[in-house]
């Protein structure tokens, strides 16, 4: 399936997309193959030991970090995008992680983009934005059939978005009002094309 997932920075988001693939990883054993730009993959190994041990880091015992490290190194594997900048001299578009990910392909169940405007545009797609996104989305869609594999792509919400608020006299007045489907950059297309559209806030 085709998973578009977005919210509000500073709402929490990572931190709870980590804990639902740490929960699918426990139980049905998953493995993520994840892109991550906006996120150092030191930081989200940190994150999903602590996670998955239910403990701060320093509170674990060398037995016991070896332990939970080793486990996470089992489940959640990582694309090196700064390896590829280096050897290539430019950022990685989506086809460049669609390739990475094929050698990967006995290894992982889902593929985590983290976010979609890290990604750089794909030279022979062709047209405004808007029509790029389109078959962009379109493309991790066919990804999804070929290869029976998951897509989870994290999304931002758009500058109006970002800037509405509730009201004077609400319960909530002055917090952010939650992204809609269509909230996202590029718009309602996502929604379109995604078989689910998660909001966390």
């Amino acid at each position: 399936s085709f998973n578009v997932m977005a919210g509000h920075a500073n709402v929490g988001k990572t931190k709870f997309i980590l804990f639902y693939y740490l929960c699918l990883a426990v139980k049905h054993k998953k493995k993520f193959l994840i892109f991550s730009a906006e996120n150092s993959v030191g930081g989200i190994k940190r994150d999903l030991i602590q996670l998955h041990s239910g403990k701060k880091l320093d509170a674990l015992s060398e037995m016991q970090y070896e332990y939970h490290f080793n486990w996470i190194g089992e489940h959640f594997k990582f694309i090196d995008f700064e390896l590829f900048y280096t050897n290539n001299k430019r950022f990685m578009n989506i086809r460049d992680v669609f390739k990475t990910a094929l050698n990967d392909c006995d290894y992982f169940d889902a593929l985590v983009v983290d976010p979609y405007n890290s990604l750089a545009a794909c030279e022979d797609i062709k047209g405004n934005a808007h029509e790029r996104d389109y078959q962009v989305a379109s493309e991790f869609r066919m990804f999804c059939k070929q290869h029976n594999k998951s897509i989870y792509l994290l999304a931002h919400g758009n500058t109006e978005a970002l800037r509405r608020k509730y009201d004077k006299g609400h319960d909530f007045a002055g917090h952010p009002i939650p992204l809609q489907a269509s909230d996202i950059e590029g718009g309602g297309k996502w929604v379109n094309r995604a078989d689910d559209f998660i909001v966390i806030h």
